[in-house]
């Protein structure tokens, strides 16, 4: 009785709760909610909605012992829009979550507790007041995926070549260069970095040869080095003004299927009329602002200018 007392602790505390399944502590067998004595909850997936609902929550796990073996179930924490601008140490108890969501509050640094979650595969801190991360996010060993949109960073947070991802997102910040260092991203398969300050890319891009997707629009690169020629695996990029050519090769990459253009004032003079004769790109983009063409295997999105 006391772990079901534990639980409806919990949901009175959270509050908003996307529940697991109820089971036995004995046997892990699936019970019925109405189903007496000796169960416990086992939440998978929590949603917080208020500051004040979150920081209760952190400090019975911090203080309370029973509360805090009742959480071990939680794999998920919705915590968007909370307004929050710090991490109580009770977080550090949620060792079996994988994904923490944080978007929309209030950070403006973040804290070393979050390297007690190992077993932490996504981590979302999108609009947010960022400019760095803290060294022990190198702690997150299993973190493959890392969300960093709309902060302002101004380089490229340090740190991060340390971590196995697969997924960066860096998207509507102020970066102005990309270390040397994102060589050591091997295993990144997503590169968001649209909507920045980049004028140059390093050519040690080229060596991110599992890289599947890339995006570049909304940024002050002029060209683009060759070495982008180099990711096979290449199936989407996004491109904007002001590049003024594109790689002739790049039409041909054996791996590439869609390439966005956005914001040029005359994609005929970027894309080869043996890929797409001008006139053809002219009847599409005459009356529509955004339109997908066909191109055999490659598709090809073009946003003209507003």
């Amino acid at each position: 009785m006391k772990n079901f007392l534990i639980a409806a602790l919990l949901f009175a505390t959270i509050g908003n709760v996307n529940a697991g399944n109820i089971f036995s502590r004995d046997n892990s067998e699936e019970l019925e909610p109405s189903t007496p004595p000796k169960i416990m909850l086992a939440p998978k997936k929590l949603k917080i909605q208020s500051k004040l609902k979150f920081e209760s929550f952190l400090r019975q796990l911090e203080y309370d012992p029973e509360y805090r073996e009742a959480a071990q179930g939680i794999r998920e924490l919705d915590c968007k829009g909370c307004e929050l601008s710090m991490l109580h140490r009770g977080i550090r108890h949620l060792k079996n979550l994988e994904s923490l969501d944080l978007r929309d509050n209030k950070f403006a640094t973040f804290s070393t507790e979050i390297s007690w979650l190992e077993n932490l595969e996504q981590l979302d801190l999108s609009n947010n007041q960022l400019t760095e991360l803290p060294e022990t996010i190198c702690a997150l060993l299993k973190l493959k995926t890392l969300h960093l949109v709309e902060n302002n960073f101004t380089i490229f947070p340090k740190y991060i070549e340390w971590l196995d991802l697969e997924s960066l997102i860096l998207s509507n910040n102020n970066l102005t260069t990309l270390p040397q260092e994102i060589i050591w991203l091997e295993n990144l398969k997503t590169l968001g970095l649209s909507n920045n300050q980049l004028r140059t890319l390093p050519p040690e891009i080229g060596n991110l040869k599992n890289l599947t997707s890339l995006g570049l629009s909304g940024n002050r690169l002029t060209e683009l080095p060759s070495e982008i020629l180099n990711l096979n695996n290449l199936r989407l990029i996004t491109l904007s003004s002001p590049l003024t050519s594109l790689l002739q090769q790049l039409w041909n990459m054996p791996g590439i299927r869609e390439i966005w253009l956005s914001n040029f004032d005359d994609v005929t003079k970027l894309i080869p009329p043996e890929i797409l004769p001008p006139e053809t790109i002219r009847r599409h983009t005459k009356e529509n602002k955004f339109t997908t063409i066909e191109c055999g295997t490659l598709q090809i999105t073009i946003e003209s200018q507003p």
